[in-house]
């Protein structure tokens, strides 16, 4: 009944009672529907599943999803490094926590890096720092 029905809120409401991983993960992937993916993507708890739903769905919003919810490190270093959307790789950029890796990201692609600007007025908030070596 999930899967054949035509109606995007009945699946959306149905993903928090499923409990096949693969089945979660397909829909994210696959549905029509991002609202549908995204939520399938949010009941997905195996990181590997979650890498793969990262790379492999067809809606941004869905990849961003499950960016957000992966732990490994270098599966966020290869998303935020080979993603075509901007904002799915700036997802993986917040959700890095080595230091030399979000340095390196800051100087390479901070538009602004040339300019001293506070941080706090910075759309990006921390990942704006300046690396204090770099001044």
């Amino acid at each position: 009944m999930l899967c054949i029905s035509f109606a995007p809120d009945v699946r959306v409401t149905a993903m928090p009672r499923v409990t096949d991983q693969s089945l979660l993960a397909d829909i994210a992937k696959n549905d029509k529907w991002w609202k549908v993916g995204k939520s399938a993507a949010s009941c997905v708890a195996d990181q590997s599943l979650l890498a793969d739903i990262a790379r492999n769905a067809s809606n941004h919003q869905v990849r961003i999803a499950a960016v957000e919810r992966i732990t490994d490190q270098s599966s966020l270093i290869d998303i935020a490094t080979k993603d075509a959307n901007g904002d799915v790789r700036l997802a993986a950029v917040r959700q890095v926590n080595d230091p030399a890796f979000n340095r390196v990201v800051w100087f390479v692609l901070h538009p602004l890096r040339h300019k001293r600007v506070p941080c706090d007025a910075h759309p990006l908030g921390a990942f704006a720092q300046r690396p204090s070596n770099l001044h």
